[in-house]
C-alpha cells in the first residue's frame, strides 16, 4: 500500500474573544466584588427641583344639560284669498215690473 503524502497546510488562526482579549482583575475564584476595581462612591444630592405636584381633582362627571331642543316657529298662516265679489253683469234692459 501506498502512504500518501503529508501536504502543509496552514492552520487557522486561533480565535480571540472578547473576554480573552479583557485584562482579567483577580482570581476568577474570587467574589466579583473583589474583581472589581474599586471606586469612589458619592452619594447623590437630594434633587428637589420639582414644584410640590397638587393631587388630581376627582373625576366628577359634568351635570347632564337638557336637551336643546330646536325653536318653534310660530305656525304659518293660511294665505289670505281675496274677498270674492258677485260677478258683474252686462247692462242689459231694464226690469220688467
Amino acid at each position: 500500500m501506498a502512504r500518501r503524502r503529508r501536504t502543509m497546510t496552514t492552520r487557522p488562526a486561533p480565535v480571540t474573544t472578547a473576554a480573552a482579549a479583557a485584562p482579567v482583575i483577580g482570581n476568577a475564584e474570587d467574589p466579583v466584588s473583589a474583581r472589581l476595581p474599586p471606586f469612589a462612591a458619592v452619594p447623590s444630592p437630594p434633587v428637589d427641583d420639582d414644584p410640590p405636584v397638587e393631587p388630581p381633582e376627582p373625576l366628577v362627571e359634568p351635570p347632564e344639560e337638557p336637551p336643546v331642543e330646536p325653536p318653534v316657529e310660530p305656525p304659518l298662516e293660511p294665505p289670505v284669498e281675496p274677498p270674492v265679489e258677485p260677478p258683474v253683469e252686462p247692462p242689459g234692459p231694464p226690469p220688467v215690473t
